[in-house]
């Protein structure tokens, strides 16, 4: 995505709001990347986009090292029990996780 790619180097960007951009796992993990380097990412909104297990197990891996970080990942994503154990099991390791939001995008096992 050119709008994720535009943020590389951008050290001091706090919150991003990416509702509804039809972002999918490579966005997200592309986003990352280039989020990691940012000290000052504070919020990161990625409700109502096409985020599944491989992008929620990105965002996992992203929380562990970023502590103070909100993520809204709640409506029409796709992550299922797995994805969404990972990020919780993150949640519990991380007292300063300021939020994680993921209501309604839970999709069981039995579909």
């Amino acid at each position: 995505m050119k709008i994720i790619e535009a943020l590389r180097g951008k050290k001091i960007l706090a919150n991003l709001n990416f509702e509804s951009c039809k972002i999918g796992d490579a966005g997200v993990i592309e986003l990352l990347k280039i989020l990691e380097a940012n000290e000052k990412i504070r919020t990161i909104n990625l409700k109502d986009n096409i985020i599944s297990d491989k992008g929620a197990l990105a965002l996992a891996k992203f929380l562990s090292l970023k502590q103070d970080v909100a993520i809204n990942i709640e409506n029409n994503n796709e992550i299922s029990y797995e994805g969404a154990k990972e990020l919780i099991e993150v949640s519990n390791n991380n007292n300063n996780l300021v939020g994680l939001d993921f209501i309604y995008s839970i999709v069981q096992k039995n579909g």
